[in-house]
């Protein structure tokens, strides 16, 4: 049991989609509470419905059946108290970093001087304060997923919802902002659920990790990591022995369902 304040609960939810050939079912029956302060990993077998839970938990997919409650009250449709950062960076082309970041803030009525502190404020937290100016075109795949953290993080939302955010990242990049984002995620103390492919990054970033089974998805197993590695490096987190036990534990159980499925 726990005190902590429940951000998302999924109850019973489920979701199938009409095909040509049939209903699918992606989705069987979850039940998984989100609580505050929560760094969550969905990891599971491509095809496994991780990124439509992502996509109802945010509101941008409607689920066949069961409820989510957001602070306890159904959740219906997006909202800024839900913030989604995706594998493709998203952002709009013709509108410099800085027009990027304040958008939502923008569309939300936020007052122009607040605005353009909670940006200074926040690429400075990324690291694109020089960079306030420059278009995405100018900027090389990590500095253009820096500035589609900042457009998700600047509206300080409740729930932070992450889709395979550093997939199409070079792997050394792809480091740099795993450690990023831990430090980010501890210093606003947002609550994030990932969905990811990586095992070791689901270990280094989280504090819980849910293996959903191979489609339709559910609940396979859950696992608690008793060790913050994010406050290290991840090279030093990788050095440790319980990291690699636990890595080699989560992946045996994903590798299951994968190969359940050949």
């Amino acid at each position: 049991m726990t005190d902590r304040q429940a951000k998302l609960r999924f109850e019973g939810v489920h979701k199938s989609f009409h095909t040509r050939r049939g209903e699918v079912t992606a989705l069987s029956p979850i039940d998984l509470t989100v609580y505050q302060g929560d760094f969550i990993a969905l990891v599971g077998p491509s095809g496994c419905g991780k990124s439509t839970l992502l996509m109802i938990a945010a509101g941008l997919e409607a689920a066949s059946g069961g409820t989510v409650l957001a602070d306890g009250a159904p959740m219906r449709e997006p909202g800024p108290d839900r913030c989604v950062v995706f594998q493709r960076f998203a952002l709009f082309p013709t509108k410099t970093v800085t027009g990027n970041v304040e958008y939502g803030l923008r569309m939300t009525g936020v007052p122009k001087a607040e605005r353009r502190e909670r940006v200074r404020e926040t690429l400075g937290m990324v690291g694109l304060s020089a960079f306030a100016d420059a278009y995405p075109h100018e900027l090389s795949g990590g500095m253009q997923q820096r500035a589609a953290l900042a457009r998700s993080i600047v509206m300080r939302p409740d729930v932070l919802l992450m889709d395979e955010p550093f997939g199409a990242l070079d792997a050394q990049t792809r480091i740099i902002m795993q450690e990023e984002i831990a430090r980010i995620a501890r210093d606003l103390g947002l609550t994030v659920l990932l969905v990811t492919h990586s095992v070791e990054e689901a270990v280094y970033l989280c504090n819980r990790i849910i293996v959903l089974t191979a489609r339709p998805g559910a609940i396979k197993h859950e696992f608690t990591v008793d060790d913050d590695w994010s406050h290290h490096s991840v090279d030093e987190a990788m050095a440790q022995p319980g990291f690699g036990s636990l890595q080699r534990t989560v992946w045996n159980a994903v590798r299951e369902e994968i190969t359940s499925v050949q």
